[in-house]
């Protein structure tokens, strides 16, 4: 197999978000195989539809030396086009002009599949201002999707989530980067850059952090700023505090499905979220997650280290 575009990231927690993506892609299409729906998946951030990942060999066991081993495995891109029953239309994106150019090798395989280059935030926004996708006064349409966010940081502004979720058609799966969001809320506010304010400001959707995880330093000293604050919010209280935010946006949210280096660390946190306000796409998507949440609800964890 191909390393397309040479794309080396993750671990064991990148392929449980794979393959949670995965299975529910598979239970959705399943579910509304019988329906009139024309079914899309958007990969906002697809990659090159690869990734190599570097896995210990040899051992005791294997009664062989100690080393090391260039695995290449399917990214979402592949896993979605191998989806059955197959979703009718596939859009990758992708800033990274190698990568873009090893998903269109995917695209001349498969005349389902669009690649656009370029940035996700102002993609989207064209993609759901087609015809395919215009609203009508009494009517949602035919068109139904899912939505991959799974940036590589934080990248992903409010405003795209705000345009999802006014689709009213579709679910997305999103990457919530946990860990970079808790090390720009330093300790201390007034540690909180312009640039570090100004990327919270975009993934939040407003300023209101500074009140909301903040308060004064109960230590201040005479010699401290008055307007000296500390944050007083864990890194799972951040986790909570944006689940809020997204159920207040979307028809429902799922509760995460946390993601754990193997060391203990939680960098991520993946959030199924569902647009459409129908009681029967929400029960749809509190089905196609019951089994996932199970398996990767936190207590099946053990945290062994606290961003």
């Amino acid at each position: 197999m191909t390393n397309l575009g040479g794309h080396q990231f993750g671990g064991n927690w990148t392929e449980r978000k794979l393959e949670a993506v995965r299975y529910y892609l598979e239970f959705y299409a399943t579910a509304l195989s019988k329906t009139p729906f024309e079914l899309w998946y958007i990969d906002a951030f697809a990659g090159s539809g690869e990734r190599t990942e570097t896995r210990g060999t040899g051992g005791i066991l294997e009664q062989m030396p100690l080393g090391t081993d260039d695995v290449v495995l399917d990214g979402s891109a592949k896993r979605a086009m191998a989806v059955t029953p197959p979703f009718k239309h596939l859009i990758f994106i992708e800033p990274d002009t190698a990568r873009y150019d090893a998903l269109c090798k995917l695209r001349d395989l498969d005349p389902r599949v669009e690649c656009l280059q370029g940035d996700a935030n102002q993609i989207l926004p064209d993609i759901f201002s087609r015809d395919a996708w215009r609203r009508t006064a009494h009517s949602k349409g035919k068109q139904r999707g899912v939505v991959f966010l799974d940036p590589y940081g934080m990248q992903v502004a409010w405003e795209t989530l705000r345009l999802l979720s006014e689709t009213k058609r579709v679910d997305v799966w999103y990457l919530f980067p946990l860990g970079a969001v808790v090390r720009k809320l330093a300790r201390k506010a007034s540690a909180i850059d312009q640039h570090k304010e100004t990327s919270l400001n975009r993934i939040f959707g407003d300023s209101n952090w500074r009140k909301d995880l903040y308060a004064p330093d109960p230590n201040m000293t005479l010699f401290d700023r008055p307007d000296t604050e500390r944050r007083t919010a864990s890194s799972e209280q951040i986790e909570a505090y944006f689940h809020r935010k997204l159920e207040n946006l979307f028809s429902w949210a799922s509760p995460s499905l946390p993601l754990f280096l193997d060391g203990g660390q939680q960098l991520f946190s993946i959030f199924l979220l569902v647009a459409n306000d129908s009681p029967r796409a929400i029960q749809l998507a509190k089905n196609g997650t019951r089994d996932l949440l199970k398996k990767h609800e936190r207590r099946a964890f053990r945290r062994r280290s606290v961003l």
